[in-house]
């Protein structure tokens, strides 16, 4: 490898690691996977979403939480690179599963939450709560007795 490649890769991996970096690839990264999918006409999945949308929803969550906290969990985000899958890095995740990438449908999570979160449905949430309710209904009426 030449010696203007090798800055070059160092160049990238510098930035890379740095929130603008990790921020920037996980935009390009959701795009790619959109195209490929469409490609491969598994899902369609609509990209409809631009690079300022993406970081005026990120630093608004940011704004709205007071840092780098996961929408969900309020739990802190990390942007590590170069170490496989770490688990309290940002991930990008979109509310609705049915819905593509668009800024009203997208929030940033730790990818625990996101990879929890997995294919669930906002109906089957709202059947999840139901039965909880039902059931927890019923327990605490039990308990009065």
């Amino acid at each position: 490898m030449g010696r203007n490649k090798l800055l070059k890769k160092l160049a990238d991996a510098r930035y890379n690691s740095t929130l603008s970096g990790y921020l920037k690839n996980l935009f390009t990264a959701a795009r790619r996977r959109c195209k490929h999918s469409a490609y491969r006409k598994r899902r369609k999945i609509h990209f409809n979403l631009a690079i300022d949308d993406f970081y005026h929803v990120f630093w608004n969550q940011v704004e709205t939480l007071g840092g780098i906290y996961c929408a969900y969990t309020g739990a802190p985000m990390t942007h590590v690179r170069g170490k496989g899958i770490v688990k309290t890095n940002i991930s990008l995740d979109r509310i609705n599963n049915k819905i593509g990438y668009t800024k009203e449908n997208i929030i940033f999570c730790t990818a625990a939450f996101n990879d929890l979160k997995g294919q669930v449905t906002i109906e089957a949430c709202q059947k999840i709560l139901e039965v909880y309710k039902e059931r927890i209904g019923y327990i605490e009426e039990e308990d009065r007795i």
